[in-house]
């Protein structure tokens, strides 16, 4: 029935009377190559011939007719296309390429980003954007998400393998690192971004890394009342204890956010002046 189909999340009215939007979801930033073929085909048999790519690394299929509809929707379905979601829920997770491909990667990001997904996916919990990156460059910009996740590693210099370059301390993006006139090497860890700049330019492997994890970000978003993300104060050192902030904070938007506010809104209106303690409830 059309009226079925009209209630579904990935379908959107237009201005235009009687014309609707399909809205599709990527995983990661990921189509392969035989669902980019179905979106265009059903673009051009249903549509106008064109997908507009949107600013999650999804993408719409717009200018579909009422009776049309339902037939689009079916061949997308059937190809095993991800539909996407607008409204009050938790929407596509964005994500860099991250270690699998880039040489700046601290994390897999596409593996994360699954399971991201699928746990939280189209949730209610009020409108939430996630968005993972694989290490300090930030290229999802996950500042600006209501929880944005970052790949981080914390630098260990082993002065046996070093020959006194200074490659280390001419690449810190920071300034953290520093030497002495006798070689001997120091990161300041107020300066440091945990980004491996050090580790990845050290051709003596002198620099090496002590831990990898995860810096969380809470409340980041954009629209008519920008904020950025306050940082969860501490390197996450696994996927477990990630998921259970992620769970934290959404249960906590859930409980105290009110229709149409954003995550940090709600954080500021509610007075969180701790992350960890006032919404993680993180008990030391």
């Amino acid at each position: 029935m059309p009226g079925e189909i009209l209630k579904s999340p990935y379908v959107i009215p237009q201005r235009q009377d009687g014309y609707y939007l399909i809205r599709i979801r990527s995983l990661a930033g990921d189509l392969r190559a035989q669902e980019l073929s179905v979106i265009g085909r059903v673009a051009e048999k249903y549509g106008k011939g064109s997908v507009h790519i949107t600013t999650r690394q999804g993408c719409e299929i717009h200018n579909i007719p009422l009776d049309k509809l339902e037939e689009a929707v079916a061949e997308l379905q059937q190809a095993g296309i991800l539909m996407g979601a607008g409204g009050p829920r938790v929407r596509t997770v964005m994500a860099c390429p991250g270690a699998e491909t880039c040489k700046n990667g601290i994390i897999e990001t596409k593996k994360l980003a699954g399971r991201i997904d699928e746990k939280y996916f189209g949730k209610d919990a009020g409108k939430f954007k996630i968005a993972v990156c694989g290490c300090p460059n930030n290229c999802t910009k996950v500042m600006i998400n209501d929880a944005g996740i970052m790949g981080a590693v914390v630098p260990r210099w082993n002065g046996e393998e070093c020959d006194d370059c200074g490659r280390c301390r001419v690449s810190c993006p920071s300034g953290a690192i520093s030497s002495s006139e006798s070689g001997v090497y120091a990161r300041e860890e107020d300066k440091c971004i945990m980004c491996g700049q050090c580790i990845r330019n050290c051709p003596k492997n002198a620099w090496q890394a002590k831990e990898k994890g995860y810096i969380l970000f809470l409340g980041g978003t954009m629209g008519k009342k920008p904020l950025l993300g306050e940082r969860v104060d501490m390197l996450i050192p696994n996927e477990d204890q990630l998921f259970d902030y992620l769970d934290r904070a959404l249960e906590y938007f859930k409980k105290h956010g009110k229709r149409k506010e954003r995550f940090g809104h709600t954080l500021e209106r509610m007075g969180a002046k701790n992350i960890e303690d006032d919404v993680l409830a993180i008990k030391n």
